[in-house]
């Protein structure tokens, strides 16, 4: 009869072990697998390359000749000397040719100069002579009339771009107009010599 308890101890003691176990069991997380482990890298290992862009594309470009242009000459006399010359330029307020005894003077106006012009006339030709006259740094006002101080400031041009004596006046066989302030001759059709009758080409620029 005594050794009932303790058959009934022992058993229960081998019951509490194994349920202590099973709860250790799911209790315990369960571990990790090898193929979901993070890998550690050193950042100072990692290798870094650059290379430039540019943005560079194709684009397409059409050039385009300007217009033919020709200056004329004033009509008639003998061409003794010129400054035409391909490639080179020609600024206004110089004197680039000789006809006949005196020179002719190179002026750039915004509009053609159509007629003589002196003391007393009025228009926009003589309004853009006055704007020339002051950008080649002589104090006259744009007021389309032709009056002392034009003609004073138009002497003064004529005498640094010539040398010759002062006029006060601008006669229209003594001046070339320019299209530009300055112009680079593409061609020189006026040679030195007798011009033929008419007004003659001699200066030419563009295709």
């Amino acid at each position: 009869m005594t050794r009932r308890p303790w058959r009934v101890v022992v058993l229960a003691v081998v019951v509490a072990l194994g349920v202590g176990a099973g709860v250790t069991w799911a209790v315990a997380p369960a571990p990790t697998p090898s193929w979901v482990q993070p890998t550690v890298t050193d950042a100072a290992q990692v290798e870094v390359s650059a290379r430039d862009f540019a943005g560079e594309r194709s684009v397409p470009v059409t050039a385009a000749l300007s217009e033919q242009r020709e200056l004329l000459l004033p009509d008639g006399g003998v061409l003794r000397e010129t400054a035409c010359a391909v490639g080179e330029a020609i600024e206004s307020g110089s004197a680039p040719f000789l006809v006949d005894d005196h020179r002719v003077l190179a002026l750039h106006t915004s509009t053609p100069l159509w007629r003589d012009l002196g003391v007393g006339i009025r228009g926009d030709d003589v309004r853009a002579v006055q704007e020339e006259l002051t950008r080649l740094g002589h104090e006259v006002e744009a007021t389309g009339y032709y009056g002392a101080g034009t003609a004073a400031a138009m002497s003064q041009v004529w005498v640094d771009a010539t040398g010759e004596e002062k006029v006060t006046s601008l006669a229209l066989s003594r001046v070339v107009w320019l299209p530009d302030r300055e112009v680079v001759a593409a061609g020189c059709p006026l040679q030195v010599g007798p011009s033929p009758r008419g007004r003659s080409p001699w200066w030419r620029a563009g295709a």
